[in-house]
């Protein structure tokens, strides 16, 4: 046996070299393998909506996704969707309302069923009002000072609708509807310019929750120059900022959750601060304080959540794709995680989320699908497993949707927020199968 003492130690430091080179590759061999169940935990089913139609080939228009995963929609009477009435989508039937409701177009919708959203009252000069309608009745919220369009962001599940209204010169006024009076909001001197941005759908979204507090942006003209998140409660009308990290110069608030937690960017301009892009996807705590999930320095344009969150990633003009973020540092190409996506198609959009993971979207060709999140004890689907029932690098550059009334009743994506599930449907209706 060789008991030279220079020998042991230069063979306890081979052993050290090799157990160490184990670890590393243990290491690499764990971070993939929880890569895998991370991707295993969220497995999806691609559905195709717009192969979804109504007697006579008028189409199907989704624009919300509850808990449940019942898809609402907008039905039309006829392809020139001259009438619309409100339906839902679920495990291959179509139920639509009765009644038709003319002209409108729907943008919110709450837990109960209640359907926000705009009608034209001045066909003529294309004026609309916004309005509620539930199983009981049907509301029009009353107007501001020279209204000419007006339609509800979001919708709680108490029926309180946070209102932009629009006229011809002035700024858009943001009012808090509830029980027939409709209260401009004053968001105090540090919000000179509130603007709610969720370039996903239009500006429609999960800024308001049921304990009354609000979540937005405030702004300049071009979105940049100071640029805050704010969290504003209507109970005790406080307003508090939300600041960008130490390293960042601007940061957007984009979406509420139930424990008034605030989901946003903090980013950077590099044009204007002349450092390389980077931007901070995290969430606002009840404090202020801003929590990273996921650092990126490519450019996108849209964040959601749920109220367990899980945040979305979309509108990424790069690589047209919408990544999932799980846990912190973690970020998923969804694509990756749709067990029969069909060969060319891009997750380009995902417009709503709920609560289960579900999603809502519209790919490259701006058609809508449906992403169902499968159980684990679901098989996967084939990949032609597609039926439905007959019935920029520079930074945050996309321009922001059109909202006329002219583009919402004619682009007819009528988007709302996620409800829960809801006990019974609202609305009188027939089933198409």
């Amino acid at each position: 046996m060789k008991n030279n003492i220079k020998n042991f130690q230069d063979l306890r430091i081979r052993l050290s070299l090799v157990l160490r080179h184990f670890q590393w590759l243990l290491a690499i061999a764990f971070g993939l393998w929880v890569g895998l169940v991370q991707a295993e935990e969220f497995r999806y089913r691609y559905i195709p909506l717009d192969q979804i139609t109504l007697p006579g080939g008028a189409p199907f228009f989704p624009f919300a996704i509850n808990n449940s995963g019942r898809v609402y929609g907008a039905a039309c009477d006829d392809e020139l969707c001259s009438n619309t009435r409100i339906a839902y989508y679920d495990n291959g039937v179509v139920t639509v309302a009765q009644r038709v409701v003319g002209s409108t177009g729907a943008t919110v919708v709450n837990s109960k069923g209640t359907v926000g959203g705009f009608v034209l009252v001045d066909p003529v000069n294309f004026i609309a009002q916004a309005f509620l309608s539930s199983k009981d009745k049907e509301e029009l919220i009353p107007p501001q000072p020279n209204e000419v369009f007006a339609f509800p962001i979001t919708l709680n599940d108490k029926a309180i609708a946070l209102v932009e209204s629009f006229s011809d010169s002035s700024p858009p006024i943001h009012a808090l509807y509830h029980q027939g009076l409709a209260t401009p909001l004053d968001f105090g001197l540090d919000v000179t310019n509130p603007a709610f941005i969720n370039f996903a759908n239009f500006g429609c979204g999960k800024f308001l929750n049921n304990e009354g507090v609000i979540a937005g942006t405030t702004t300049t003209a071009d979105r940049f120059n100071g640029a805050r998140g704010f969290r504003y409660d209507t109970k005790t009308r406080k307003t508090l900022l939300l600041n960008p990290l130490p390293s960042d110069t601007l940061a957007w608030g984009l979406g509420i959750n139930s424990r008034s937690e605030v989901l946003g960017y903090s980013f950077v301009n590099s044009i204007v601060d002349l450092i390389p892009y980077h931007e901070n996807i995290g969430i606002w705590d009840r404090e202020g304080h801003f929590k990273t999930y996921f650092t990126e320095t490519i450019s996108s344009n849209a964040l959601l959540f749920n109220d367990n969150n899980l945040i979305v990633i979309t509108l990424v003009p790069s690589d047209n794709n919408s990544y999932l973020i799980p846990k912190q540092g973690v970020r998923l190409n969804i694509a990756d995680l749709v067990k029969n996506l069909p060969s060319g198609v891009k997750l380009r959009t995902i417009f709503d989320l709920n609560n289960r993971g579900d999603m809502l979207g519209f790919d490259g060709q701006d058609s809508a699908f449906l992403l169902k999140r499968l159980n684990d004890n679901e098989p996967s689907p084939a990949l032609n497993d597609n039926a439905v029932a007959d019935v920029s690098p520079e930074g945050k550059n996309i321009q922001p949707a059109n909202t006329t009334p002219g583009h919402f009743l004619h682009r007819h994506r009528l988007l709302m927020k996620s409800g829960a599930v809801l006990p019974e449907d609202s609305f009188e209706k027939e089933t198409i199968k």
